[in-house]
């Protein structure tokens, strides 16, 4: 076990209440960590793993069940006081030494340690429910989770395309099942809903997406999960399905843009997201909410498994997605052909926006394992945009008059992602361009 004094030598920042902040000493290196069950798990590493902060935290006196939810909280508890013992000693090492410093016991929350963005506190190996698992990107978000180790539960009308997965059979519009499946969890990946307009009448549409949520959020509650992340859509903001054409007041776009969708599709999901927040406000229970912008499943092997499921099951095979979808939304940036509806909107309408579905289940694991926000809602897509064309020239055609927060060079996105990088940690690691479908529509354009 490690002790004060250990751990005193080892951490150079600590922020109290969030993840352990490791500096090498002497060097700019650093890692981030978390508590797991059996010792501390790296979160995200910049420069060299410090390996001596793999030290246990279990005591042998602790006779709970290995991954129940006693043990791991036991564990916590006696990081929590380790660390507390290690503040304070820092703290009064710092005083007996007359050093000028701001403790971190008095740092207001929510400011960024230097070198690393701001990444808080998380309980490894949950036992986590997700609804939809079945879905499009439910298998992303499932093996992205599992790889983590945590425990995992898919709640859904079929079994999702997931080995060791624990599948329960039901339907978010029945409160009883869904209240049923929450047995034992610690919290909840809401994933499942109608995927966009035209695929259900609006009031069914309504009915899924908002009461459906609601059904989630009421279980959770009554079963005592204290987590839930929301899986919302930019098309919230009205970006995506305008019944005319909307004119941003800025760009790139944040969370702070006002809201103003025209379709059924993102009035449920910005719906969805007040309804989290009523639950945070009146419950307490922490509610993050995710506009994923225009999912792509860009990797051959994950994308034909995905064409198997939800409303991707049209397609034949990942060639006759990336063909129908994917290289005709790249070949037509200004959308002047016709695009098929029910499907995705056109390119000018989400402003040219897209995420690997990769990034996606990226942000849903960083925000399931957020500890320290209580509501909030987050942009997630990629770094740059779906078309060849730069960014500038595609807003010379189609919105010249707007004006422009930051440069916007080359293909850069028009959707910023900066509020979830600094309080998620969420950095996009993907793009179409350097994709297994990036090299098969270089292949296709050389047989053309």
């Amino acid at each position: 076990m490690l002790d004060a004094a250990a751990a005193d030598r080892t951490f150079a920042d600590i922020e109290w209440g969030s993840c352990i902040l490791v500096r090498s000493r002497g060097t700019e290196d650093s890692v981030v960590t978390s508590v797991v069950p059996d010792g501390f798990h790296h979160m995200g590493i910049s420069g060299n793993v410090f390996s001596s902060v793999q030290s246990k935290v279990t005591g042998p006196g602790d006779t709970n069940p290995p991954g129940s939810r006693q043990r791991r909280r036991s564990a916590v508890d006696r990081c929590s006081v380790m660390l507390q013992q290690s503040v304070n000693n820092r703290i009064r090492h710092a005083r007996n030494s007359k050093s000028s410093v701001e403790t971190l016991r008095d740092r207001p929350r929510g400011i960024k340690i230097p070198i690393i963005c701001h990444t808080t506190f998380c309980r490894a190996h949950m036992n986590i429910l997700i609804t939809g698992g079945s879905g499009t990107i439910g298998g992303y978000v499932l093996r992205e989770l599992q790889q983590a180790g945590h425990t995992l539960t898919s709640f859904s009308r079929t079994p999702p395309a997931v080995d060791d997965v624990h599948f329960i059979q039901g339907d978010i519009t029945h409160p009883e099942q869904v209240q049923a499946a929450c047995i034992d969890q610690d919290a909840i990946i809401h994933l499942a809903g109608v995927p966009g307009p035209g695929r259900a009448t609006p009031a069914d549409l309504l009915q899924v997406n908002v009461i459906g949520t609601v059904h989630v959020l009421e279980a959770a509650v009554r079963s005592h999960i204290s987590k839930l992340v929301f899986a919302s859509s930019g098309a919230a903001t009205g970006f995506s399905f305008p019944r005319h054409k909307l004119v941003p007041q800025y760009l790139p776009l944040d969370e702070q843009h006002p809201d103003q969708p025209h379709d059924e599709y993102g009035l449920s999901k910005l719906l969805g997201e007040l309804t989290c927040k009523r639950y945070s406000d009146a419950y307490g229970i922490q509610t993050i909410c995710l506009r994923i912008n225009n999912n792509w499943y860009l990797d051959r092997k994950d994308a034909d498994r995905t064409v198997c499921r939800g409303w991707a099951q049209a397609f034949t095979n990942a060639e006759d997605l990336w063909t129908k979808r994917y290289r005709k939304t790249i070949e037509d940036p200004h959308g002047e052909g016709d695009w098929p509806v029910p499907g995705p909107p056109q390119p000018p309408q989400l402003l040219w926006a897209f995420t690997d579905a990769r990034d996606a289940a990226q942000a849903f694991r960083r925000a399931i394992e957020n500890d320290s926000i209580r509501h909030d809602v987050f942009f997630i897509n990629g770094h740059d945009t779906c078309s060849h064309e730069p960014t500038l020239s595609l807003l010379a055609q189609h919105h010249p008059d707007v004006p422009l927060q930051t440069p916007l060079p080359g293909h850069t996105t028009l959707w910023s992602f900066a509020k979830a990088a600094v309080s998620l940690g969420y950095q996009p690691q993907y793009t179409w361009r350097e994709s297994d479908f990036g090299t098969w529509l270089k292949q296709q354009t050389t047989k053309d």
